[in-house]
């Protein structure tokens, strides 16, 4: 058969044409030329998608010291039978909720002030007044304050009265020392002062507003527990002339707020909080990946 210049033979081995052992080679050729592109191609998706993966994983390990909402090893002693029933009851936007983000948390300041006078009364007022902080935005191991939201220490504590478990105590009116309810909770205001002023916080007074003590207006002199040469910034309080200490958030993130008291030492920790995605966010990102890549190859082998 006489074959026609300028047209390209047709190597379709599935043609009723008689196939010749160059056909055949050709065809291989050909074949394999198309895996390797094929291969090549989803070798490059791949890297695409374990890159991807590596920016991800980057982001999860910043860095960010992870720390325990918890300092009290008896709260870390968890009943098997309670945390059971705990995992049961959670819905399912609260599990979806934390496949999306975990909070990572780094401390950013730590503040402490001791008063080795102090008397067992005042030591009990720290405690109460301390735990009443920790727990005022709902949780148990800190006060969480958001970007541009205001922490309050008198809104925070609420009305100090025996019903509530403080006692009486020295503290300081008009310059006198005396006994009062609550006497010493200002130890707790001085000290997350001089805390958060470790921080990038603004101290504008517009921002952060903290009265001395009515001794230190009087004489000069700071109560005996207060150091300014060692850092310490007084924030003295009293509700029944409204003398209040507070902060208006500027930092870009969320921060915790623990206080810790013992025997007259009060110890403030700043912590920086930030979300985070979790590896099990991610995955999705990984499936679909996989499964056009799935698609693909089987597409181009077709």
């Amino acid at each position: 058969m006489r074959k026609e210049k300028g047209r390209r033979k047709d190597f379709n081995l599935n043609s009723n044409r008689k196939r010749t052992r160059r056909d055949w080679k050709k065809e291989r050729k050909r074949r394999s030329r198309k895996k390797f592109q094929g291969g090549l191609l989803i070798g490059i998706l791949l890297v695409i998608t374990l890159g991807i993966g590596g920016i991800f994983l980057f982001i999860h390990h910043d860095n960010s010291v992870e720390v325990s909402t918890s300092d009290n090893s008896a709260d870390k002693l968890v009943d098997d039978s309670k945390m059971e029933t705990e995992v049961e009851i959670e819905t399912e936007a609260e599990v979806e909720m934390k496949l999306e983000a975990e909070i990572v948390e780094e401390l950013i300041a730590e503040y402490t002030i001791n008063n080795p006078n102090s008397s067992a009364n005042r030591n009990s007022n720290l405690a109460i007044a301390a735990d009443i902080i920790n727990r005022g935005t709902g949780g148990t191991d800190g006060y969480i304050l958001d970007p541009g939201k205001k922490f309050s220490a008198l809104e925070t504590l609420g009305e100090i009265t025996e019903e509530k478990g403080f006692k009486a105590a020295p503290e300081y009116q008009n310059g006198q020392l005396v006994d009062g309810i609550g006497g010493g909770i200002c130890h707790i205001t001085t000290t997350t002062n001089s805390a958060i002023q470790q921080t990038e916080q603004s101290t504008d007074e517009e921002y952060l507003h903290a009265e001395p003590h009515s001794i230190t207006l009087r004489t000069g002199k700071p109560p005996a527990y207060i150091n300014p040469e060692r850092g310490d910034k007084e924030a003295s309080i009293a509700r029944s002339v409204w003398k209040d200490f507070y902060f208006i958030s500027t930092l870009e993130y969320s921060i915790r707020i623990q206080i810790l008291t013992d025997n007259g030492s009060v110890t403030v920790r700043i912590f920086s909080r930030k979300e985070i995605p979790k590896i099990g966010a991610i995955a999705p990102i990984f499936i679909n990946c996989v499964n056009l890549l799935v698609i693909l190859g089987d597409n181009y082998y077709k």
